[in-house]
């Protein structure tokens, strides 16, 4: 049977491949009280920090999710968009937020919070079946652009917030994406926006 520690730390062993050297140990201790298999979609706050200069747009940050059991019953690849939310922002974030950077607070639209909610049925279901096993993966990805040319590393931190955690905690903190993107053999150069 799959434990939702198992679930977790395929939640996890995504984001170390961002960041595992950054994440805090008193991340990794809070992230283990997340069940994405029941955590409310709607409740879910997603946080990056970025150079000021780059735009995010709507459409331009999707949470990739990826469920698949290990019987082949079941293999479903989705992005989720993800939208900016309006508010105050917490002292937790700001606290982090450095000269020349910008907070983004992103949550589900509703049309992907109900598909969102479709996938942890699958996840819950084959739970109480007990014997199924199988990985759930879950990274970021964005489009956002650059209002200026950016020169020197991009420096990306993120924090999420759930129905189990009272705050947001850190999943990585100033990471080097275009390092990341480089050693990857992705494309590390972040796109002029276009008016």
């Amino acid at each position: 049977m799959m434990s939702r520690g198992k679930w977790v730390s395929g939640l996890l062993a995504s984001f170390c491949l961002a960041a595992c050297s950054t994440m805090p140990l008193g991340s990794l201790a809070k992230l283990s009280a997340v069940d994405m298999g029941h955590t409310p979609p709607d409740q879910m706050r997603v946080a990056f920090i970025t150079p000021d200069v780059l735009k995010i747009r709507p459409g331009d940050m999707v949470m990739k999710v990826h469920l698949k059991l290990a019987d082949g019953s079941f293999d479903s690849a989705r992005n989720f968009a993800l939208l900016e939310t309006n508010g105050a922002t917490p002292a937790s974030l700001t606290r982090l937020l450095q000269p020349r950077e910008a907070i983004h607070i992103m949550k589900f639209d509703d049309a992907d919070a109900e598909a969102f909610q479709k996938l942890q049925k699958v996840l819950s279901e084959n739970k109480l079946v007990g014997r199924k096993k199988g990985a759930l993966e879950i990274n970021f990805g964005s489009q956002a652009c650059a209002s200026t040319p950016l020169s020197g590393p991009l420096l990306v931190s993120a924090a999420i917030k759930t129905a189990e955690l009272s705050d947001y905690t850190v999943l990585f903190s100033r990471v080097d994406i275009s390092a990341m993107a480089k050693q990857a053999g992705q494309n590390a150069q972040v796109k002029p926006c276009v008016s």
